[in-house]
């Protein structure tokens, strides 16, 4: 994203737009302590949101993320507990969809997991959630445990090789048999104008 005149690095936040709900570009967003996804009036100032996709609820979305421009000196890292991601995967360019992909993510409320993402995309619709979610994929935990629950929204997906290839945005039938969806990397960055360096 172009940095503001007085910006002192380009840091970014990458998070799900829907944890910010009601929260518009230029708003200063809150920290708030490990759980099920607080409201952004909890915690302690991590910075302003610069943007946000989609600004207000549709009928169907593509694109759940937004960013966050932290504070010079705020203590955060673009590191997972797997590793720092290599690179990005397209996830619309896959050359085999019957070979679910490997994949990791570390979240806020299941920590690091392990799953396999399938690699044919998706559409979700949320009971009691008037907004669809398209053009996601789905994750499968492995070893009997869910990818992830609610509260792990806005965590980042890499594959093997640490390579970024989505953001969990929401977690259908909850339980260890849970079918996390994510949106894919390469339309969040272009949603949002960023870029990962």
């Amino acid at each position: 994203m172009i940095p503001c005149d007085d910006d002192a690095d380009d840091l970014l936040v990458l998070t799900a737009a829907h944890v910010l709900d009601q929260v518009t570009d230029g708003a200063r967003v809150l920290w708030a302590p490990r759980g099920l996804e607080p409201s952004s009036t909890d915690g302690s100032y991590c910075g302003t949101v610069r943007r946000r996709v989609p600004l207000v609820n549709l009928p169907a979305i593509s694109v759940d993320a937004a960013v966050i421009k932290p504070p010079p000196h705020f203590a955060c890292r673009n590191h997972l507990a797997c590793g720092a991601p290599t690179g990005i995967r397209d996830l619309w360019v896959v050359e085999d969809e019957s070979r679910p992909i490997a994949v990791r993510k570390h979240g806020a409320q299941t920590q690091l997991t392990s799953g396999e993402l399938l690699p044919v995309a998706a559409d979700l619709r949320i009971e009691g959630v008037k907004t669809q979610y398209r053009d996601g994929w789905w994750v499968y935990g492995s070893d009997g445990t869910a990818f992830a629950t609610r509260g792990d929204s806005g965590a980042i997906v890499v594959d093997e090789e640490r390579s970024v290839v989505g953001m969990v945005v929401a977690v259908e039938n909850p339980g260890p048999d849970a079918a996390t969806f994510i949106h894919g990397v390469r339309q969040i960055f272009k949603a949002l104008q960023i870029q990962m360096p």
